[in-house]
């Protein structure tokens, strides 16, 4: 009876001891699915933040343009990088509109064509303003025949002009 005895005593400090270990083991189980679940949490919300912030800052040119400080700020970076001071006068030399505003503004054409040495220093330097402006006002010309005959007239009284026309002219016989 006595050995009965030991062996339920036995049994029970076994069942015991595994309901300890089990019961921290559920503790502890516990803790690791509360912090999965905080973790996962705490990643919804940071993902719900930054789309949140991708999404404000989707606004389209017209939205941010329409800040007067913005578009000062935008026009300060863009004249004062050289790259893409490049890349708007390619869209500028590229768009009608502004090409017109160009033409059109008098007191900014005597200012770029008044500085006869910076014109012809920034013509020699960069052979696409010099083709670009040849184009434009070879396009002029055939478009306003009186400014065509102006043109022409100043070009045939020019005998520098001339000889270079005829030596080309020699080259292509």
């Amino acid at each position: 009876m006595f050995q009965i005895f030991k062996e339920k005593h036995f049994i029970n400090q076994l069942i015991l001891s595994n309901f300890k270990v089990t019961r921290f083991e559920i503790l502890k189980q516990n803790q690791m699915i509360m912090d999965i679940k905080f973790n996962s949490l705490m990643i919804l919300v940071l993902t719900l933040f930054l789309v949140g912030c991708s999404q404000a800052q989707k606004q389209s040119a017209e939205e941010v343009l329409k800040d007067p400080a913005m578009q000062d700020a935008i026009m300060e970076n863009i004249s004062s990088d050289h790259q893409m001071m490049m890349n708007m006068m390619g869209h500028m030399m590229d768009n009608d509109h502004a090409m017109q505003m160009i033409m059109g503004n008098q007191e900014m054409m005597h200012t770029m064509m008044g500085n006869r040495e910076a014109m012809m220093n920034m013509m020699m330097q960069d052979s696409t303003i010099s083709k670009m402006m040849m184009g434009n006002m070879l396009q002029m010309m055939e478009q306003d025949s009186a400014f065509g005959n102006r043109m022409t007239n100043m070009m045939m009284g020019n005998q520098h002009m001339m000889d270079m026309m005829q030596q080309k002219n020699g080259m292509h016989r």
